[in-house]
């Protein structure tokens, strides 16, 4: 009933189609997640510009905010007594620039403890290396910031 090519998916040419709906879920788990629902009257907002001979083909971009992982896609079909036909699957892995946003207003506050008192030891080193770089040349060096807070050296303020 559909199919799907190395460019995207192609809707059904059913006369009986209700919709078409594209599902995701993550390879890990079983329930889908309807992305994006099409009836036929709105099919024609979704054809692309044409894609070699065929006009019939069609793509999606998937703007989410996914975890990291696999995703699988597939688009089905759905006719009015609810009987559904799906595309063959597609494992996608979402591209990350590894950005996370941006850190303003730092605020450190230094605790005066002993060296033979620290308990974590690796995280006072990292804090004193960020400190010691952002003096030098103004540098927040996000690497350093991780692991100050992942040792529980400074938390997020509310």
């Amino acid at each position: 009933m559909l199919c799907w090519s190395a460019e995207g998916w192609a809707f059904s040419e059913s006369k009986d189609v209700a919709r078409h709906e594209l599902q995701r879920k993550n390879i890990n788990l079983t329930n889908w997640e309807t992305v994006l629902t099409i009836l036929p009257d709105d099919q024609e907002r979704y054809l692309p510009e044409l894609i070699g001979d065929s006009s019939s083909v069609t793509n999606y971009l998937d703007s989410t905010m996914l975890d990291p992982g696999t995703y699988q896609y597939h688009l089905a079909a759905y006719d009015l007594s609810e009987n559904g036909s799906a595309s063959q699957l597609i494992n996608i892995r979402p591209y990350t620039s590894g950005v996370r946003g941006t850190i303003e207003a730092v605020h450190l506050h230094a605790r005066c403890v002993a060296p033979d008192e620290v308990k974590n030891q690796e995280g006072y080193d990292a804090l004193q290396a960020y400190i010691l770089e952002y003096e030098h040349d103004g540098t927040r060096n996000m690497e350093f910031l991780e692991q100050i807070y992942l040792y529980n050296i400074i938390t997020t303020a509310e």
